[in-house]
């Protein structure tokens, strides 16, 4: 750096031949800066000077280097930040960009610590911390997995930082002309911005992008009749056993998943005192749950037990307690062919139960039954059909008849009795 008229001193480095436009720096704007220093900069001449504004800040170069750096005040203190860029306009509107986040958030954008971080490196904390994590729904490795098999082609090797809505919403777009649902895809970026979310805890990254995303369609508001369901009883035990008719009966009577259906064992039927209980290691919310037991559950859950020891699971082919490893969909299908019901889903018995719950208690003792942790959730299964609004606005019409002709009664055995007689 070397001094010029009016105390003012210049840097730039050569490139390609010539010089490039840098900032004017004085010296009552850097007091900080060392003797050492100095001798990095090589002046440049007067007409190739762009001055900033006073309080904008300055990019410049360093000697052996062709990364333009920049240098400001924040607080009273000189930051002196990379930039990144090889070209002079591109560093200049990182400082831009760094300024004005300051002016938003009142907070220095710190360069990430471990350097450049690209999403791969992001994804891989994510997958190992999903390995690790006790939340339930990370225990099954298989689906953050096959999320990330479908991002990494996109972003594998793009750094952290390069990552924009733009991009994000590209990658959306071509999600959607491969087929994938509207959920799929919220899904994806869920586990996008999971990763971003992971990076700034583990302080690799310093900001993330917003998210976008695309509105879900509703949710399914298939359930059976009444006597569908009796039929689908029948069916079911006729075509399977007496298992598939009690997971049935659970499922259509308390709500809960098939998942931890199959998971339960003899000793979570407690016979003496008329309860069954969930526990927490095999429900998806990672809570457990108990219920009294209804007589129609209670016989056949004693037909399911048998010879069983307490160990064994609950619901099974033989007599012994095999584990049922995945529910048998396709056998399902044929159970619900005969009811009329072709298309009907195992889960829908879900949105029967929170129903004819949700008609004799209030909607949070329904939620914990169900197992279902917050009410978005449970609103999803409580469906009313036509039939049900019908009678309820039937039930309202008639309070407000007897209501309107016991007022009507008592207002004209008022006037009757403040009438004076002629």
């Amino acid at each position: 750096m070397e001094e010029s008229e009016g105390g003012t001193m210049r840097k730039a480095r050569p490139q390609w031949g010539e010089l490039q436009k840098v900032d004017v720096l004085t010296e009552n704007e850097f007091p900080e800066l060392s003797p050492e220093d100095r001798e990095l900069f090589v002046p440049i001449s007067p007409e190739n000077e762009r001055k900033r504004a006073h309080g904008r800040g300055s990019v410049y170069l360093r000697k052996g280097s062709n990364v333009y750096l920049m240098q400001y005040r924040h607080n009273g203190r000189v930051i002196r930040q990379s930039t990144g860029q090889t070209s002079l306009k591109l560093a200049t509107q990182k400082l831009d960009d760094t300024l004005a986040h300051i002016r938003v958030t009142g907070a220095v954008p710190i360069a990430p610590i471990h350097g450049p971080v690209t999403v791969g490196q992001l994804a891989e904390d994510m997958l190992k911390d999903a390995g690790a994590s006790r939340k339930r729904q990370w225990k099954d490795q298989r689906g953050p997995q096959f999320r990330w098999n479908r991002l990494a082609p996109t972003f594998e090797k793009m750094r952290a930082e390069e990552v924009t809505v733009p991009i994000i919403k590209k990658y959306i777009a071509k999600r959607r002309e491969m087929g994938a649902p509207t959920s799929t895809c919220n899904r994806e970026i869920s586990f996008l911005e999971r990763c971003f979310s992971l990076g700034i805890e583990n302080e690799k990254i310093r900001h993330a992008p917003k998210f976008p995303r695309l509105a879900e369609p509703p949710a399914r508001e298939g359930f059976p009749t009444p006597e569908e369901y009796a039929r689908l009883r029948d069916v079911a035990e006729d075509r399977a056993g007496v298992w598939l008719r009690a997971m049935i009966e659970l499922c259509g009577t308390f709500g809960w998943r098939e998942g931890s259906l199959l998971k339960m064992r003899v000793r979570n039927v407690d016979l003496a005192n008329n309860r069954i209980r969930q526990e927490g290691t095999t429900t998806k919310s990672g809570h457990g749950n108990e219920c009294l037991m209804t007589p129609a559950i209670r016989k056949l859950l004693i037909r399911c037990i048998g010879t069983k020891k307490a160990d064994a699971y609950l619901f099974s082919r033989d007599a012994e307690g095999t584990r049922i490893n995945f529910f048998p969909y396709k056998l399902w299908r044929k159970v619900c062919r005969e009811p009329g019901k072709p298309g009907m889903r195992f889960h829908d018995l879900c949105r029967k139960a929170a129903r004819d719950l949700s008609r004799y208690m209030s909607q949070n003792t329904a939620q914990e039954i169900c197992g279902r942790r917050t009410p978005s959730i449970f609103q999803r299964y409580n469906i009313q059909d036509q039939a049900t609004k019908d009678d309820a606005i039937s039930r309202l019409i008639d309070s407000q008849v007897a209501i309107d002709s016991q007022f009507s009664s008592q207002s004209r055995g008022v006037r009757m009795a403040i009438k004076v007689p002629t």
